[in-house]
């Protein structure tokens, strides 16, 4: 995967953290949908060893959501997961 391509996937998930802020339902879940879709692919640049913290993540925000926590999904995402990712991510495309 590239680094552009690493780029778009997070930039949707941002997109989603912002609208998830803005109380802006459904376009927070489309973009979280969007994501969810390819995060297979940022995830064979995980070390495995974060592979449990990430499941961790995400079963956290899912519960959020459907308790319509979105402040909550908003800061997972981007607190916890993005970091995640991202550190991961960059350091394995940029090799």
């Amino acid at each position: 995967m590239s680094i552009n391509s690493i780029q778009q996937e997070l930039d949707l998930l941002f997109e989603a953290v912002a609208a998830f802020r803005l109380g802006i339902e459904g376009m927070a879940g489309d973009r979280l949908a969007q994501f969810t879709e390819h995060l297979e692919l940022l995830l064979v640049t995980v070390p495995p060893a974060r592979l449990p913290r990430i499941g961790q993540v995400l079963n956290d925000t899912l519960l959020a959501q459907q308790r319509h926590d979105y402040v909550e999904v908003a800061d997972r995402l981007q607190y916890e997961l993005a970091p995640l990712l991202t550190s991961a991510t960059v350091t394995k495309a940029e090799t």
